[in-house]
């Protein structure tokens, strides 16, 4: 490695909260852009980006969440096997979240798993393109688009509000106060 004479200072302190917060800012710079009747493949691109990330935080974020509370799943490794593991966030959710809680969990709460399956099947077809151009057409119900990605967003202000009810613990702050938690690490890391 040679020094370039550049000095570059990044901190990232949360990755399931920077993605989220992007996730945010690609879906506010599409929203901006559909109102100016502006560039509609940057709608795409920027719809696509917050899906993604949404969808990314969540995942993530059910791993730190794991983590976090490693103590209550009572064997020592397990947490980490679990976090290590290619378990769907589905299959976390049923299996690991329980041994955390001492709660069976519920997916009660139909709407939110309604959402999640929802744009877990964009994810995909994202995720593994086959081609198919007519996801990104603002009018397609499982496409890529504004509607989709505010649902993506919710999704994951919902979801993550639901997993720190069944265990009792504090919603992180940025779920709720995005810019206020951003202008805090920005502020932190001297930027």
């Amino acid at each position: 490695m040679r020094n370039t004479g550049f000095k570059l200072k990044v901190r990232i302190v949360n990755i399931p909260a920077e993605m989220f917060i992007d996730a945010l800012y690609f879906l506010n710079k599409a929203k901006k852009l559909e109102a100016k009747q502006a560039n509609c493949v940057l709608v795409g691109r920027y719809c696509r980006a917050s899906i993604l990330l949404s969808f990314f935080s969540l995942e993530a974020y059910m791993n730190s969440f794991i983590a976090r509370h490693r103590s209550k799943i009572g064997v020592k490794g397990l947490a980490d096997r679990f976090i290590k593991s290619k378990m769907s966030f589905e299959e976390k959710f049923d299996l690991i979240i329980p041994l955390i809680t001492n709660k069976l969990t519920s997916k009660e709460n139909e709407k939110v798993w309604k959402d999640f399956r929802h744009i877990r099947y964009i994810r995909n077809r994202l995720t593994h393109y086959k081609g198919d151009t007519g996801i990104y057409d603002p009018n397609n119900e499982k496409g890529v688009n504004i509607k989709n990605a505010e649902r993506a967003v919710e999704m994951v202000k919902q979801m993550i509000t639901y997993l720190n009810d069944l265990a009792n613990s504090e919603v992180p702050p940025w779920i709720n106060h995005p810019q206020a938690y951003f202008k805090e690490i920005l502020t932190q890391s001297n930027l």
